[in-house]
């Protein structure tokens, strides 16, 4: 939570300093469902549906990454 909380403010700086747009993230109809899914779930099958989750968004975040580096205008 601390090291994916400090990704977003410097995200929302880059936004900021870089294009002065300012985005404070929202909560999808999509995420609240499997928050409502997750809440409803105690140990290990918590954990097994918490990693069903992450896995493939994990799996977006580096493929968009992929495909976006060769035309990104910021190394970072």
């Amino acid at each position: 939570v601390t090291t994916q909380g400090a990704e977003i403010a410097q995200m929302q700086g880059w936004l900021a300093s870089w294009y002065g747009v300012t985005k404070i993230p929202a909560l999808s109809a999509r995420d609240a469902d499997m928050l409502r899914v997750l809440a409803s779930r105690t140990g290990a099958a918590f954990e097994i549906a918490w990693m069903e989750e992450m896995i493939p968004h994990y799996r977006m975040a580096i493929m968009m990454a992929k495909h976006l580096l060769p035309v990104a205008t910021h190394p970072e």
